[in-house]
């Protein structure tokens, strides 16, 4: 065995988190392969398993090596910025963030991931709440909010917002007009303080909504939907077997062979049979809410849409959201249906925004587009956030506060 200078060895040891980092954000957890790790830094497998005994630890060690000490520090001050007039200034290193992004979606169901994820994210949720209650001991903090919606509401939009983009295109502008809002909502600045959008954001052509799953499934193709729905809710797209599936459903394989192209297939018809139809439900509510009633009673309504994680049918139609967006960078089947699903939803409630700017009841200086995302992106984030908390968050005050923020006239 040829030995290496201690510094070599660091390199490598970089290196090696170089790969992982790029891999986790190609395919995510489950489908990172050592093999590819090691081909993306020119090293045999078997040099990484000498330094590694797995992919779990490997990512652990990213983990407590990389993330936290780069990462983490750079969060923690993003976080505390929100207290000052300079906030959400884009501290962190968006690659970085993406790697986060992809282990929080994977903890939410494995084990040897879970406890390390969960630390971490709960290091930066006591670094942001010291940070709020030093402002607030200062009179900078909005009293009557949940102190971990406060600290935690952006960093769930941010994180519905890199889901989102595994399916769409994110705003290209616009994104600093929310911003804006959002510390408005938090803090005791003015509630008429103006924003600057920046540059606008392109306006996204509304596609309508995809069908794209096979027509007229027989009831055994129908069993079969449902099973798989189970499934990849339970175990992610990645670990999901058609083996299992059609063990579930009472079939052999050959009859999801019969009716669909594989896996892929499965999920876009799932995707078309059970998460499409309900995709656009959340619109009427969220925009009769921005525009009508208190802003606190807008707040509860809006906050009705996140917390349907407590029920069985709506954690698994989140499950399946998650797991649609993941599959849909990697099979094209399953994204023909699942972005232009998201851009007709976004599309709509941007369209909606406009038209309550026009009418007045909306502040015209936030950007259409980029409030449109972030409100599509909340649920999706909020679901991956929450998922690593001991104790449900109240959302309701401060969404209601971000609702009074957008009026013209704060009610």
């Amino acid at each position: 065995m040829v030995k290496v200078s201690r510094a070599k060895a660091a390199e490598l040891r970089e290196e090696i988190f170089d790969a992982t980092s790029a891999e986790l954000r190609r395919v995510g957890y489950d489908a990172m392969a050592l093999t590819a790790v090691g081909a993306r830094c020119g090293l045999a497998t078997s040099a990484i398993y000498n330094r590694f005994p797995g992919k779990d630890e490997l990512v652990a060690a990213l983990i407590g090596e990389r993330l936290e000490p780069v990462l983490g520090r750079a969060l923690d001050t993003e976080l505390a910025s929100t207290w000052h007039e300079r906030s959400m200034i884009g501290l962190v290193d968006g690659d970085q963030q993406c790697v986060l992004y992809e282990l929080q979606l994977a903890a939410r169901r494995v084990a040897e991931l879970r406890a390390d994820v969960v630390a971490f994210v709960d290091r930066r949720l006591k670094s942001a709440l010291a940070a709020r209650r030093d402002a607030e001991l200062e009179g900078r903090v909005r009293t009557g909010q949940d102190p971990r919606a406060q600290v935690l509401l952006q960093a769930a939009a941010d994180t519905g917002s890199y889901l989102l983009s595994l399916a769409s295109d994110a705003p290209t502008g616009g994104m600093a007009s929310v911003d804006q809002v959002v510390r408005i909502a938090l803090t005791r600045v003015p509630w008429s303080t103006p924003v600057a959008s920046g540059r606008a954001a392109r306006r996204r052509p509304d596609p309508g909504p995809a069908v794209v799953g096979p027509a007229g499934l027989d009831d055994l193709g129908q069993a079969l939907v449902r099973s798989a729905a189970e499934v990849f809710a339970e175990q992610g797209y990645d670990v999901a077997t058609v083996a299992e599936i059609s063990r579930r459903a009472g079939m052999t394989t050959g009859a999801i062979y019969n009716r669909f192209s594989g896996k892929a297939g499965l999920l876009a018809e799932v995707v078309d049979q059970v998460t499409g139809p309900h995709a656009t439900e959340p619109l009427a509510l969220v925009t009769s809410a921005l525009t009508s009633g208190s802003a606190p009673a807008a707040g509860r309504t809006i906050a009705s849409l996140l917390g349907g994680a407590q029920e069985v049918e709506l954690a698994r139609d989140t499950s399946l959201r998650l797991e649609a967006r993941h599959a849909s960078r990697l099979e094209p089947e399953v994204a023909e249906i699942v972005g232009p699903v998201q851009d007709h939803v976004v599309a709509t409630l941007a369209d909606n925004v406009r038209r309550a700017q026009s009418s007045g009841a909306l502040r015209p200086d936030v950007d259409a587009e980029a409030l449109a995302w972030w409100f599509t992106s909340l649920p999706l984030g909020v679901a991956i956030v929450e998922d690593a908390l001991d104790a449900p968050v109240d959302w309701a005050p401060t969404l209601g506060a971000v609702v009074r923020a957008l009026r013209t006239q704060p009610a």
